[in-house]
């Protein structure tokens, strides 16, 4: 475990860099070399890799939590060994299985070689946007959701506990009551953290950034790639391939959109879907795959169970409109095939669908109503321009080659992802202006899976329209010029170009958050402060859950009241944390705030402004300069620090 100089530091003396580059050794290094062992070969091993990766992590985080084993580097070092020589077993036990003939069907050297440097174009420009974009990345994010995502790492930092079943105890602060939360990608993220001596919120910037740089060039390769590669020759495959690899960083959607709306988990198991999805499509030939297919699914239902959706929506479509129709090995054996994937992955899953159905109050609450009506709906979706890219100008170039690339593939008869796009639509058409009806409640039953978010759900279109606009751009090449490698190059240029003419935009929305404005270096010297007093990290301190003081615990290892901003009410469990939250102002005539502040073992209160947009501060913490029973100690124009003086 880390020391606790190290725990009080939001910095780190790592280069960005190197930061990014050791992350993305980390994502994929580990669960590539258990792809190797399950002998896929070198190009499939690192694109499924980070699904595995994923994978490993949430079976170890699950099982040492159970049995109290702390995560650290090297307990994650010990279970990817236990699961590489799981893999090495199962390989001996599965070699029967194995399809010798397929497996010299697998992609040449040259074309391998073409899809990776489109991959790498990608990622170079999502790389590029990010240098560019974000110049103070060691600064706090003033978003919603990432100062619970670098507490979540911070926890598994301090106390060990990784597993996804604990997460109630930095939650629900009073009462510890149980709240399943997926906590894959904070898990890894402490790794991230030990191995370079990063502090939390660097290791959730970097694991985040590596995230989005890697992980949507390959989706996007990968997809075209299976799309394409049994209707075509593969020099021909792999240069849509490619060019779906650069341009993937053209769109808006996904990364740049969900990087802005820190909803990290969900931005990276959207990342892992197709690479799965395309793992679980081969399994059926390659039965020796299963357990890895299994493994991968598992990796990504536990990083975010949107991503677990996306990825069985694309098998269903795939098998729906494709592989029932023309079967591998015959309908009930490859029938046979899934099922032997799907069951020991819900068998895994059990207490997080469990753990689900507890909030799923919470998720169907979630709307985002334009009030526009179906035809306006219909036409952002069908453009990509809902709410979150509605100051953006709509993406024609892209739109334009998507549509090419999806009239190839009706004229090559591919209908599940068109079929697929068609279902994702109409849920964004009624997430922003609801059907009614028993169509209606059906729709919303899908919709609801993706938080009736338009914004998901248009990621989701977005991963699409990557793999149409890589065969629309690399076709029309293909069609003025007639020989493949200018055809390539043409492609990949065109790619390129499209990508660099958004790169303004796309640094804007990756480094949009990282302005200071929540926590600036005052709030920082107040967190100082703060960890000096007495008792101060001994006890809890009381905070609002709209101010980003939140983040003491991630920067300074302090205990706050509130891990995660809860507004417009307070919705976490503990009757003592509502009574300080409404009325600890009131100290001097409500003595139910002597007995919260008892309980709750507070000693100190922080304030601050601003507040995040749209919300107000507590109505318990508005007027603590006119309680007596609170003293103030501290006040540096924006930070002020309380003490408690009541019963005295």
């Amino acid at each position: 475990m880390l020391g606790p100089g190290h725990l009080g530091s939001h910095t780190s003396p790592v280069s960005f860099g190197f930061g990014v580059l050791i992350a993305l050794i980390l994502l994929v290094i580990p669960g590539a070399i258990v792809a190797r062992v399950g002998r896929l070969t070198w190009p499939t091993a690192v694109a499924v890799g980070p699904a595995l990766t994923y994978g490993v992590v949430a079976l170890a985080i699950v099982s040492f939590g159970a049995l109290g084993l702390a995560w650290s580097v090297w307990t994650a070092l010990f279970a990817t060994a236990l699961v590489t020589a799981a893999v090495f077993g199962l390989r001996m036990v599965l070699n029967r299985y194995r399809d010798v003939d397929a497996e010299s069907r697998s992609a040449s050297r040259g074309p391998a070689i073409l899809v990776a440097a489109g991959v790498l174009l990608g990622a170079a420009l999502i790389g590029l946007a990010a240098v560019r974009g974000i110049p103070h990345w060691q600064s706090i994010p003033s978003t919603w959701d990432a100062v619970w995502h670098a507490n979540a790492i911070r926890f598994i930092l301090e106390t060990g506990q990784a597993s996804p079943t604990h997460m109630g105890d930095l939650r629900n602060i009073e009462t510890h009551e149980a709240l399943y939360y997926p906590s894959t990608f904070h898990a890894l993220g402490a790794v991230l953290s030990q191995l370079i001596g990063a502090a939390p919120t660097t290791a959730y910037t970097l694991s985040s950034l590596a995230a989005a740089i890697w992980l949507f060039p390959a989706s996007g390769a990968a997809l075209t790639w299976r799309l394409l590669r049994s209707r075509t020759d593969e020099w021909r495959a792999a240069g849509a391939a490619a060019a779906a690899g650069t341009l993937s960083a053209s769109f808006t959607a996904i990364p740049y959109v969900e990087f802005d709306t820190a909803s990290m988990p969900n931005l990276v198991a959207y990342g892992l879907a197709v690479p799965t999805m395309v793992l679980i499509a081969s399994a059926l030939r390659h039965r020796d795959r299963i357990p890895l297919a299994v493994l991968a699914l598992f990796g990504v239902f536990s990083v975010h169970i949107t991503g677990g959706v996306v990825t069985v929506l694309f098998v269903a479509g795939w098998w729906a409109f494709e592989a029932l129709w023309r079967p591998v090995r015959g309908r009930v054996s490859d029938a046979v095939s899934l099922l032997l994937i799907a069951t020991p992955t819900v068998a895994l899953l059990l207490p997080q669908f469990l753990g689900v159905l507890q909030q799923a109050e919470i998720i169907v609450g979630h709307e985002f109503v334009t009030h526009e009506g179906h035809k306006r709906g219909l036409i952002d979706a069908v453009l990509q321009h809902t709410r979150h890219l509605n100051d953006f100008p709509v993406q024609w170039p892209l739109i334009i080659l998507a549509t090419v690339g999806a009239i190839v593939l009706a004229v090559k008869r591919i209908w599940w992802p068109l079929a697929v796009w068609l279902l994702l639509v109409v849920a964004i058409v009624h997430s922003s202006a609801t059907f009614g009806g028993p169509i209606g409640s059906l729709i919303g039953m899908f919709s609801d899976l993706f938080y009736s978010d338009p914004r998901r759900l248009s990621a989701v279109v977005a991963m699409l329209l990557t793999a149409w606009a890589g065969i629309g751009v690399f076709t029309l090449a293909a069609l003025l010029l007639r020989r493949h490698g200018l055809s390539v190059a043409v492609a990949l240029a065109v790619s390129v170009a499209i990508g660099v003419s958004y790169l303004p935009g796309h640094q804007f929305l990756l480094g949009e958050k990282y302005d200071s404005v929540i926590i600036d270096d005052k709030d920082l010297e107040a967190f100082a402060y703060l960890a000096t007093l007495p008792g101060a990290r001994d006890t809890l301190i009381g905070d609002a859950n709209t101010d980003g003081t939140a983040w003491m615990y991630a920067i300074a290892g302090l205990h706050p009241l509130w891990t995660h901003y809860d507004y417009p009410v307070q919705q976490g469990p503990g009757y003592h944390r509502f009574i300080f939250w409404a009325y600890a102002d009131d100290a001097d005539t409500d003595p139910r705030v002597a007995e919260a502040v008892k309980a709750l073992d507070i000693r100190y209160v922080i304030t601050s402004t601003p507040v995040v947009r749209g919300f107000v501060m507590p109505d318990g913490l508005v007027s603590l300069d006119k309680s007596r029973s609170w003293e103030k100690i501290y006040d540096n124009g924006e930070a002020r620090i309380y003490e408690w003086r009541g019963g005295k």
